[in-house]
């Protein structure tokens, strides 16, 4: 018996000198910013199935932004 996967985030540094994060689940980039510290608090609260429903999106410098449409 397996027991449930361990959700990772990978960073990635930007040229531009921002971070992102990327949920090792669903695969997205679920923020870019400024501070990587900021990273640890959207990682924690992320949810692939409501990120996935919502639209919301971290945006640069931690900004929630959604879609327009």
């Amino acid at each position: 018996m397996t027991g449930p996967s361990v959700r990772t985030f990978p960073h990635r540094k930007n040229t531009d000198g921002t971070w992102e994060s990327i949920c090792s689940d669903c695969l997205r980039t679920i923020a870019r910013v400024k501070d990587k510290t900021d990273l640890d608090v959207i990682e924690r609260i992320h949810d692939c199935a409501q990120f996935e429903r919502s639209g919301i999106r971290v945006g640069l410098f931690g900004e929630l932004t959604r879609p327009h449409g």
